[in-house]
């Protein structure tokens, strides 16, 4: 069923889709459920997402304030897990292949910096997070030394910037069109972006994360 969105296609900017469900999503930490929630593919572009009828602020705040990665204990969280050190040495080995250990390397949504820690391990020199939580920015800057700035992912004020690694973070972004228009105008010329998000087809392997995530 085609319908009118309330937030308009993240890549395209359409404001129609096709309904594919709809639900009324509660969060795992807050006791109030939110407005209710569509998922739908945009009739321009055919990209799935989710109609919420909360504004980007609102998701900020979220992050910033009661997400779950804020004691940064939960795996993907920038911690250091069995799991999260599989990531982590699959993504360090295909950028060890593509960039010297000396190139600038910022950590968008870096949580609280295990990928950074592990790239500081193997002779990267040059590292920065960037991340919403006050409180792991602060513990990145005192506890383990590196540079972390307090911004979101559409903000954060470095330039010349070699290479941005977006760990998981894509699937969270409210407008993906300001981030990555940010990312351009951060990297330069012949810069590098990594980003990757979850696969659907990987919660077998990984049955920690419940499907609630889903939403």
């Amino acid at each position: 069923m085609i319908m009118v969105l309330t937030r308009p296609c993240p890549l395209c900017a359409c404001r129609t889709a096709d309904s594919l469900l709809a639900f009324t999503p509660a969060w795992f930490d807050t006791p109030e459920p939110l407005s209710p929630t569509r998922i739908v593919s945009c009739d321009r572009c055919g990209f799935v997402f989710c109609d919420t009828q909360q504004e980007g602020a609102f998701y900020t705040s979220y992050y910033n304030d009661r997400a779950q990665n804020n004691p940064g204990t939960g795996l993907g969280s920038g911690r250091d897990s069995r799991w999260d050190e599989e990531h982590y040495q699959r993504v360090h080995d295909l950028l060890a292949e593509a960039v010297l250990p000396d190139a600038r390397l910022v950590d968008v949504g870096c949580g609280r910096g295990g990928f950074l820690r592990y790239l500081r391990d193997r002779d990267f020199c040059n590292l920065r997070g960037v991340d919403l939580d006050k409180g792991n920015v602060e513990y990145l800057s005192s506890v383990e030394r590196i540079a972390c700035t307090a911004s979101s992912a559409a903000a954060f004020p470095c330039r010349d910037v070699d290479v941005l690694v977006y760990n998981f973070i894509f699937e969270h972004l409210f407008d993906i069109r300001e981030v990555v228009r940010h990312a351009w105008q951060s990297l330069v010329p012949g810069g590098l972006v990594f980003v990757e998000v979850p696969d659907v087809m990987a919660f077998a392997s990984y049955p920690i994360f419940p499907f609630f995530h889903f939403a």
